[in-house]
């Protein structure tokens, strides 16, 4: 191979590196301002939907911050007489075994099989 061959070849792979290098880096202009979750429904912020809402046993979240924030006393929502104050945590056990759907089942089928 002769010198002149060697700078037609080395002139070539540049020639070909720059156009691929430009290739690779292309630049985009973004004209305006991008906005994510622009067409995203928002979140309610409310309350009001909040407290309308009934769990799987039918007790909504008011009547169960209520009992919680000791507003209704246990004696009134406990119907087996087993609720006590000291041993619940959370609002979501203020609620009393025979207003749990499944609780009951059970507790009924026990007095069943035990008859």
């Amino acid at each position: 191979m002769s010198d002149s061959d060697e700078i037609a070849s080395m002139e070539d792979s540049t020639s070909h590196e720059s156009s691929s290098e430009s290739g690779d880096s292309e630049e985009m202009e973004v004209v305006g301002i991008v906005q994510p979750y622009a067409d995203e429904l928002l979140a309610h912020t409310s309350d009001e939907d909040e407290d309308d809402e009934e769990d799987h046993d039918g007790l909504t979240p008011a009547v169960l911050r209520a009992r919680f924030e000791n507003t209704v006393s246990v004696n009134d929502w406990c119907t087996c007489g087993e609720c006590a104050k000291e041993i619940l945590v959370g609002a979501l056990e203020h609620r009393c075994c025979m207003e749990v759907d499944q609780a009951r089942h059970k507790l009924t089928l026990m007095a069943a099989l035990s008859a």
